[in-house]
């Protein structure tokens, strides 16, 4: 037999040796001495203090757009009641407001009203989660 004669069996050989390490390897993943679970004493657990951080703390004596309620909004200066559920409905749809700035995505919000409330509006963390987001 010459080499051409001889190539096919060493790639035969060959597949059947990497088709049989790779089911010996799969098989020693899928045993139950690799996939035992393990029981944590909760006891045993390093408890961290509760750390809030600043910059997710809305600014003191500013309104929350996260937060404030339909009444709260309303207060603002040239907020009535629509602009104020309008900033709630925003507020839900887009699982909050990331900056100030995007008040400015709501269309009954103009410019010149947002200039006027811009100092009296701070963005805190958005909690608010219903079961439908799930």
């Amino acid at each position: 037999m010459n080499k051409k004669d001889k190539f096919p069996q060493i790639m035969l050989i060959t597949v059947a040796v990497i088709i049989t390490v790779t089911v010996l390897v799969a098989g020693y993943f899928d045993s139950p001495k690799y996939n035992e679970t393990k029981s944590y004493d909760i006891s045993d657990s390093v408890v961290l203090p509760d750390v809030t951080f600043a910059a997710l703390k809305p600014e003191s004596g500013k309104i929350d757009l996260n937060s404030a309620t339909l009444e709260e909004l309303m207060t603002l200066e040239q907020i009535g009641e629509a602009r104020a559920q309008a900033i709630i409905d925003y507020r839900k749809s887009n699982m909050g407001f990331y900056s100030v700035d995007d008040i400015l995505f709501i269309d009954k919000i103009p410019r010149s009203v947002f200039e006027k409330i811009r100092n009296k509006v701070t963005v805190g963390t958005y909690t608010e989660v219903t079961s439908d987001v799930f």
